[in-house]
């Protein structure tokens, strides 16, 4: 009885410690269509600004939800 237990915790605690957030970010743009030169910035799944608008140069993906690839303003680096 006593294993039973223990393995139904253990299985318990697995499964909460391994549960992933659904987190990413959205792109959003201002102008009629997303271009090199077009402001933007990403929205987390909540609806908060995460990267405001026009902080970048240009954000290359519509949805950050591991890694995201941007060009600084000045320097033009990504």
């Amino acid at each position: 009885m006593k294993k039973i237990i223990l393995g139904i915790t253990i299985t318990l605690l697995i499964s909460t410690c391994t549960s992933k957030k659904n987190i990413f970010l959205v792109k959003f743009y201002e102008g009629e269509f997303d271009e090199i030169g077009v402001p933007s910035g990403y929205l987390n799944s909540e609806g908060d600004t995460i990267i405001p608008i026009g902080k970048y140069y240009y954000c290359y993906t519509d949805t950050i939800s591991d890694f995201g690839m941007v060009i600084e303003k000045k320097l033009e680096k990504y």
